[in-house]
């Protein structure tokens, strides 16, 4: 070899190696030249890899959503849930993102996608039938799922008519890349309604009105009540037959007052019913309750029926 060639050589390698020590100061640590020279030889190995990666986008995770009754019937396709509000937390548990459902979704059982990428799984709970008359938690990505209520309206401690509220969770995992595998996530009722009656009161034009008492406030992150003790005002009226009538939406106690007022006193109030059971009112279920009222005396019965069954008690004598 000629010695200008020679002189060449050994300044291109000299320039090869101070570029690699040049390098090292990128990295942002004490990292060695062997290691960048090692590094920088799987270089032509890694983009490949990374164009491949590039190619693969990763699968939304997917759901259908299911209403169903408290004892398991499915109400999908009756069109009881208006609207659903999915809440979703990362594989941390940390909040991600807010969807809103439509109707039509739910009834044409829609499958709907989430992009969550970089998580193996997240959680989503599912709440339908959310209205104007209900508060949640303004979520952010600081947020986990502990931190999510949803609260009925309030003014001085007395509650706005509840909604018909739908309440549903679901852990959801990457199971596959195939974006056609689908997770169920089934929600049920989770309020009461009730149904009062009174007879035996002269029908005049006074103001009536039965007062709910010792329902809590707020249902937690998992569907279960929490929160302070709230009371309904429900406004109520004499029908063709002179019963004082009035039903409502609540949200479910296993221990209630019902108060009747007239004009703003105290008419009766109960807390248990004829054969000395507490007043009640169960999740997904009707409630009604019928006063008779016979001077001092007052007697309560109480009939539970599926949501929505109003059951009319006639009493005998």
């Amino acid at each position: 070899m000629k010695k200008g060639n020679l002189t060449s050589v050994f300044a291109l390698a000299f320039a090869v190696i101070l570029s690699a020590v040049s390098f090292t100061s990128c990295l942002g640590g004490d990292s060695d030249i062997d290691n960048v020279l090692s590094n920088s030889s799987t270089n032509t190995i890694n983009s490949s890899k990374e164009s491949d990666n590039e190619l693969q986008v990763e699968a939304p995770f997917s759901v259908v959503l299911r209403t169903l009754n408290v004892g398991g019937e499915d109400l999908t396709t009756k069109g009881d849930v208006k609207n659903v509000t999915l809440f979703v937390f990362d594989e941390e548990g940390y909040f991600v993102k807010q969807i809103a459902v439509e109707k039509s979704q739910i009834l044409n059982r829609k499958t709907i996608e989430i992009a969550c990428p970089g998580n193996d799984k997240i959680t989503v709970i599912a709440w339908g039938g959310l209205s104007e008359n209900e508060e949640f938690t303004t979520m952010s990505p600081m947020n986990i799922i502990s931190n999510l209520q949803v609260k009925v309206k309030e003014n001085n401690g007395v509650a706005t008519a509840t909604g018909d509220l739908f309440y549903g969770q679901v852990e959801i995992k990457h199971s596959s890349t195939k974006s056609n595998d689908r997770s169920e996530l089934a929600l049920q009722r989770k309020v009461s309604s009730v149904s009062l009656s009174t007879e035996g009161l002269a029908q005049d034009n006074s103001t009536y009105e039965y007062r709910i008492s010792k329902s809590q406030e707020a249902f937690d992150a998992n569907g279960e009540l929490t929160g302070e003790e709230i009371e309904y005002a429900i406004p109520a009226s004499f029908n063709k037959k002179g019963v004082l009538v009035a039903d409502s939406p609540i949200l479910p106690a296993s221990n209630l007052t019902i108060s009747l007022y007239k004009d703003g006193q105290l008419v009766f109030s109960a807390e248990k019913d004829q054969n000395g059971k507490n007043l009640s009112a169960k999740a997904g279920k009707q409630q009604n309750l019928v006063f008779d009222k016979n001077g001092s005396n007052l007697a309560v019965n109480l009939i539970v029926a599926d949501f929505g069954v109003v059951v009319q008690y006639v009493i005998v004598g």
